[in-house]
């Protein structure tokens, strides 16, 4: 039943926390040049969403070397919190954030990733908030800060995997 049900908000969950493949290049009206937005972008970003019986947080961290690390977190009710760890690379071009995974590892088996470049069209970023066009869809995601410590030490251990 535990599988069962992880693997159905997986399944519903997960492609739409993931990045979408399908958004037009071209700058937005009114952006920034892509090396302001780069800087803009710079650190740890979070995106959550209450699905019912879990929640699910997803950490981005985009370094500066062009690294954007992923931690996606799934806390059903009653049980220990699991982890899905993606090492992208990042750029944007024409106000168009891209992610390109390059490896990802995850606590449960069930975990199913595209590991496809996706691109995210940036709508507005700054120091509080990050607003792009996902899947048809506008998202925001807001600047977290520091990394708690219980999903610092979820990247810690699925990154050595």
């Amino acid at each position: 039943m535990k599988s069962f049900l992880r693997s159905i908000l997986l399944a519903l969950v997960l492609p739409a926390l993931l990045p979408a493949g399908s958004a037009s290049a071209g700058a937005s009206a009114g952006l920034p040049a892509d090396e302001t937005l780069r800087h803009a972008v710079l650190g740890t970003w979070l995106y959550e969403q209450n699905a019912g019986i879990a929640t699910v947080a997803m950490f981005t961290i985009y370094r500066d070397d062009g690294i954007a690390i992923q931690l996606i977190k799934t806390k059903f009710l009653f049980k220990q919190a699991k982890g899905v760890y993606i090492e992208n690379r990042w750029r944007i071009e024409n106000g168009t954030l891209y992610l390109s995974p390059v490896r990802y590892r995850a606590h449960s088996e069930d975990a199913k990733v595209d590991l496809e470049e996706a691109a995210r069209q940036l709508l507005k970023v700054d120091s509080r908030a990050m607003r792009y066009q996902l899947k048809g869809k506008e998202r925001e995601e807001t600047k977290a800060g520091l990394v708690p410590d219980d999903v610092q030490a979820m990247i810690d251990e699925l990154s050595r995997k």
